[in-house]
């Protein structure tokens, strides 16, 4: 399904080749003192499992999700973009 000019969307696809989809997750980590927590945002490739992009945060939210998307489209394949 055709999302946007470059974008499709895909579900249970298989990719037979790298670089040509991505997935991204948000999981919850614990911090060091009771009651403190990161988000770590990741892209990964569906192909080779790679990790294409990363952020680890102190709170969850929309605009960073944003910008890990937009960090790992505008970097070359093999770098990974991080904070």
């Amino acid at each position: 399904m055709k999302i946007g000019s470059d974008l499709v969307l895909c579900i249970n696809c298989q990719m037979k080749e790298e670089d040509r989809g991505w997935s991204w997750d948000l999981t919850k980590l614990l911090g060091p003192v009771k009651w403190t927590d990161f988000h770590l945002y990741v892209m990964l490739d569906i192909f080779s499992r790679q990790v294409t992009g990363w952020i680890l945060a102190p709170r969850e939210s929309a605009t960073l999700a944003q910008r890990l998307i937009a960090e790992t489209c505008a970097f070359p394949v093999g770098r990974i973009p991080h904070s």
